[in-house]
């Protein structure tokens, strides 16, 4: 029985996705995500104002107490500058019990242009290669680069990179990298304190993967301490393992081979993917017969862009997915609770399994729903959700919720979007006041038929609580 229905909370960033979608799923269970405006997150106000709030349990962005966030955390200050920082708030913070997480660094730097995004390309592909000719096997990942520093600067005109930028790029990375193996040397031991240590976009192998070795090796006889592949949606799974550990869902897929594929950002299989976010939640993930259950719609041979489904699909063939969808409807009508990680694409939903579920009027029976950015994105949101369905969740919190993931990860993220962004011109495009109305408008126009045609019956049920 919990004692508080409030928690502290700081997310990794401002984004929806990490501070919105965990106060969406702890308050369909009754229980408050207590933090300051964005804007006081790094002030100095910070542990007075926490401790002033005396709460039990804390949910922690390490990224966003040493640098401000996500973003910020990719061209990181000095260790020194930082670590005092987040040491002082760890050691002043009155918390019985914490669950934190800190992220490691991604291969490509954050991109704001174009010219950025090329230079990420090309630091990808040689990551890539270096990950291909060399295995880290030394006792220091540091000294292990500085062994290959002569080797790596011969090559580096190859791949159309400049000495000036990686040096720039590896000394941020030994920086971040610093602060993680310093979190896991101080990190204490009490099962009532939680690390989460997320690899940010593994789709690319090299250095991130070696520093993510070298904190396993750190941090191997402490239990308390798991890494795995995730960022944005840590924070609902770290909610999950505060408000309902142990919890079981039933994890099916979709066809045979699916808990097998590498969606595209991942770089390593969906049933690893999911072992490691439900280590994270503190959940028991079983194949027997379960009230909450977690779908997974899989890539039929591998993972696409969304923006591209309509010249190559990655759906299921019409007839298994009829199939699929009559074992889903079976088990909606025997009582079951349904959560559906739609994953066929990246970055949004599929036409052909959503258009199908409305049509066979499953879709407002559903208990959730997510298909937004990366497949563990979505993944992480589908699990912490499915999580917290066995307790007295408030339904019309809960159906609105689905009707705006729907909304967003669906028919914003891959109808309209792609539409909306090929008409001004792609990406990194300043919008005139004319353009910026014409599109407010044409999403709010879309949105509102969308759900006349296909969520009526959705927005009916929300309307009547």
């Amino acid at each position: 029985m919990r004692s508080t229905d409030k928690i502290l909370f700081i997310p990794l960033d401002d984004r929806p996705c990490c501070w919105r979608f965990p106060q969406r799923l702890a308050k369909m269970a009754g229980v408050d995500l207590i933090s300051l405006p964005f804007e006081l997150w790094q002030s100095e106000e910070l542990i007075s104002w926490c401790n002033h709030q005396h709460l039990e349990e804390a949910i922690l962005s390490l990224d966003m107490l040493a640098y401000g966030g996500l973003v910020a955390s990719r061209l990181p200050a000095s260790v020194d500058c930082c670590w005092p920082k987040v040491t002082h708030f760890l050691e002043q913070l009155n918390i019985q019990k914490l669950v934190a997480f800190s992220t490691i660094m991604r291969v490509a730097p954050t991109q704001t242009n174009i010219s950025e995004v090329e230079q990420a390309n090309l630091l990808t592909s040689f990551s890539q290669s270096l990950a291909d000719k060399y295995k880290f096997s030394a006792d220091s990942l540091s000294n292990f680069l500085d062994d290959l520093q002569t080797e790596i600067k011969a090559v580096l005109s190859e791949y159309g990179l400049e000495l000036d930028f990686w040096n720039r790029y590896l000394a941020y990375r030994k920086e971040k990298h610093a602060l993680n193996l310093r979190l896991v040397d101080c990190w204490p031991r009490e099962s009532d304190k939680f690390l989460a240590l997320g690899l940010d976009d593994t789709k690319t192998q090299g250095i991130n993967i070696w520093e993510a070795e070298e904190l396993k090796r750190a941090s191997f006889d402490k239990q308390n301490i798991v890494l795995g592949a995730g960022t944005d949606e840590v924070a609902m799974l770290l909610l999950a393992r505060l408000l309902n550990p142990g919890q079981k869902v039933k994890v099916g897929y979709s066809h045979r081979g699916a808990e097998e594929q590498v969606t595209l950002y991942e770089g390593r299989p969906l049933k690893d993917v999911v072992t490691s976010q439900a280590q994270w939640a503190d959940l028991s993930l079983t194949e027997e017969d379960s009230e909450v259950q977690l779908w997974i719609y899989a890539p039929w041979d591998r993972q696409r862009e969304a923006v591209y489904q309509y010249k190559q699909s990655s759906d299921l063939p019409k007839e298994y997915l009829n199939i699929w969808l009559d074992r889903l409807k079976k088990d909606i009508d025997d009582g079951h609770k349904i959560v559906v990680a739609d994953l066929a694409y990246a970055n949004g939903g599929s036409y052909r399994l959503v258009e199908s579920l409305s049509q066979k009027k499953l879709l407002h029976q559903l208990s959730g729903y997510a298909a937004w950015n990366t497949a563990g994105n979505a993944l992480g949101t589908a699990l912490a959700w499915a999580s917290l369905l066995n307790k007295n969740v408030d339904l019309d919190l809960n159906r609105r919720f689905l009707l705006e993931r729907i909304l967003d990860d669906y028919y914003y993220q891959a109808r309209l979007r792609p539409r909306l962004s090929e008409r001004v011109g792609g990406n990194f495009v300043k919008l005139s006041d004319s353009e910026r109305i014409a599109c407010e408008t044409e999403i709010r126009t879309g949105v509102i038929e969308f759900m006349r045609t296909k969520l009526r019956t959705l927005t009916q049920d929300i309307d009547e609580r």
